[in-house]
């Protein structure tokens, strides 16, 4: 790069980041005409560092977006920045937009290459920049679906362009391993994290890039074939091999939710759930109001069935307890939400009153009903960090598997302290 001081290259950092980060080529235009920085050649090389740069990071969604960008600013050199951005602003007419959906609609891969035939146009730079505009406005309303299909029929394109269709859809349609095949079924359907992580221990070839792109095509089938459980399935695992090759097993594995899918409302559930504290939740919660619209309850049922079909009950527990935060939230209102996840008092009192009935009216069955819903106190408890709960519903539970009140001494605060003696004062001998 041109030679800069820090200052000088930081400033031209942050202009690029505002050119390619505008929300329209309207804006992007703005921020061109107001810094004539980005008409030198030191932009065009800021912009390749950049390229390298998130390309190594494994980002290869912002180095398109940075290449979009980067040849606008070739384009404003060559011909002139109102020719140029009047060509990539250029609305796509109405049979342009129709073609690109039926492409990307087609059921099947011949019947893509079929359209593509039919209409060479598809090739053109008026497509492409039609198909950049279409997936930034998946992603900016969340359609992470529609943003992935989108994207593999737009690089689908781009090998078109590279090595001809033929070879293009040839790659695409060959043929999968057997035994590869067998193995990314393995550990996709492992049934845990754990099981998972056995069978990647087993088979690295999991880590291979053939085995990325194999996964990739089985996610682009499975949205063709509208079965959007098996296509998030996928994504997780696909996701959870990237961060392996990232990150390592260890640390990929390690994280409480580990299985979310790249959504920016996605990520929110998970810095809610996994902050560590009711403090720290309701902080990020503060700073995230959007957990509280329905693409959150719908994120977070999402992650429940998904760690259903892993079989992480824990998992299934842990999530289950955030969700009906929000819900109370919602209901009463933050203060009085968290006040009561705080203060249990009146939870405490309605396990000492309960516990009582249910151990005189002496019927085994609903007893051992009683004694899953304090297990099921006990993990919310835990999951919240909240190890007086905790303790004292473990307690109450040891009652109905026949230990004695008088043996038993949880090692409890005041106000639980007071409410197992309750319990002790009570208990039918």
């Amino acid at each position: 790069m041109t030679q800069l001081s820090d200052e000088e290259a930081l400033e031209l950092f942050r202009t690029i980041a505002d050119f390619v980060n505008a929300p329209d080529w309207d804006a992007s235009r703005r921020v061109y005409d107001a810094n004539p920085v980005l008409a030198e050649p030191v932009a065009l090389e800021a912009i390749d560092g950049m390229i390298a740069a998130t390309l190594e990071e494994g980002d290869q969604q912002k180095a398109r977006l940075l290449a979009v960008h980067k040849d606008l600013l070739t384009l404003s050199a060559r011909i002139g920045p109102d020719e140029a951005f009047e060509q990539i602003a250029t609305p796509a007419d109405a049979q342009l937009l129709q073609t690109i959906a039926d492409f990307v609609n087609a059921a099947n891969w011949e019947e893509s290459r079929a359209i593509l035939d039919a209409h060479p146009e598809l090739l053109g730079p008026q497509a492409s920049a039609t198909f950049e505009a279409l997936i930034r406005t998946a992603e900016n309303t969340n359609d992470t679906k529609r943003a992935q299909l989108l994207t593999a029929h737009r690089d689908l394109l781009i090998r078109v362009n590279a090595v001809g269709a033929d070879e293009a859809f040839a790659e695409i349609e060959q043929p999968f391993d057997p035994e590869l095949l067998e193995t990314i079924a393995q550990f996709v359907y492992a049934g845990s994290t754990e099981a998972s992580r056995t069978v990647l221990d087993a088979h690295p070839e999991l880590l291979d890039e053939q085995t990325d792109a194999i996964i990739e095509r089985l996610i682009d089938d499975a949205q063709r074939e509208g079965e959007s459980e098996l296509a998030v399935l996928l994504t997780i695992h696909r996701d959870l091999l990237r961060r392996t090759r990232d990150e390592g097993a260890d640390a990929a594995f390690a994280a409480p939710v580990d299985f979310i899918p790249e959504d920016d409302i996605m990520q929110r559930v998970v810095e809610f759930v996994n902050a560590g504290s009711v403090e720290a939740s309701r902080a990020v919660l503060e700073a995230n109001p959007e957990l509280l619209s329905a693409e959150a309850n719908e994120a977070f049922e999402l992650l429940i069935q998904t760690a259903q079909a892993q079989g992480r009950s824990d998992m299934v527990l842990h999530l289950g307890v955030y969700r009906d935060l929000l819900r109370v939230v919602q209901e009463v209102g933050i203060d009085s939400a968290f006040q009561h996840v705080a203060s249990p008092d009146e939870l405490l009192g309605r396990i000492v009153e309960t516990t009582l009935e249910v151990k005189s009216a002496g019927d085994e069955e609903i007893m051992a009903q009683w004694r899953g819903q304090l297990g099921t106190f006990n993990e919310q408890a835990r999951t919240l960090g909240d190890e007086p709960m905790a303790r004292f519903t473990d307690a109450v539970a040891r009652l109905f598997l026949g230990a004695s009140p008088k043996a038993l001494n949880p090692d409890l605060p005041p106000g639980y302290a007071a409410a197992w003696q309750r319990i002790v004062e009570g208990w039918p001998e």
